[in-house]
């Protein structure tokens, strides 16, 4: 975490980087749909279930390409989001999630593309590995929470470190409804950040928005 001199929190303007007029979480959930139209029509649930299960065999080839000891398996389905999570051996679990989850989320995103081509909806992956994503998303809310009181005690702003959309996404969530302080996202991919910022005790807070 870095710190550095506030901007006027008087100052209402958006900070470079930041969505003008729109809540930080909003331009995250931006971020993470940026492909998909405003309206999709649900795809079919047969269709849904084909999909997954091509998903879910891709994962577990590459998990076994990497002498990985984990079962995958199908923890969610919707109308165009599949959900799945590998579980087994954890010995081997550092290879597969890799540096604050770089790994898992490469093969989310090329097996997201492969079974994206086999329909012309938008389909969205989402991947898990041994309860990798609720321990790295409980840890960035605990951090937000203590960056905060560090930011209204010393009036200074503070940096993140690279996140991804969703990592982001969690903070800005985290720190919705916490007076004294406010967030904006900064950079660009892959290395924007979230800036944590004092602001005014009587500024309403940025509302959450799930676009």
């Amino acid at each position: 975490m870095t710190l550095r001199e506030s901007s006027s929190t008087a100052d209402s303007t958006p900070k470079s980087g930041a969505t003008g007029g729109e809540s930080p979480v909003a331009d995250e959930t931006e971020v993470l749909d940026e492909t998909a139209p405003a309206e999709q029509e649900p795809i079919a649930e047969v269709q849904m279930d084909e999909l997954a299960d091509d998903a879910r065999d891709l994962f577990q080839e590459i998990i076994s390409h990497l002498d990985v000891d984990a079962a995958v398996g199908i923890k969610a389905i919707d109308d165009r989001d599949i959900h799945l999570d590998a579980d087994g051996d954890e010995t081997g679990g550092g290879i597969l999630i890799g540096r604050r989850g770089q790994t898992l989320e490469a093969i989310q995103l090329l097996i997201a593309t492969i079974v994206g081509r086999k329909t012309d909806r938008r389909v969205r992956v989402f991947l898990d590995a041994f309860g990798y994503r609720e321990r790295r998303a409980e840890s960035l809310r605990q951090m937000a929470l203590e960056v905060a009181e560090q930011v209204r005690s010393a009036g200074q702003e503070a940096l993140t470190e690279p996140l991804s959309p969703a990592e982001r996404r969690i903070i800005h969530t985290a720190l919705v409804d916490v007076e004294g302080v406010a967030t904006y996202s900064e950079g660009e991919e892959p290395n924007r950040y979230v800036v944590i910022t004092p602001s005014d005790e009587g500024e309403e807070p940025n509302p959450e928005s799930e676009a």
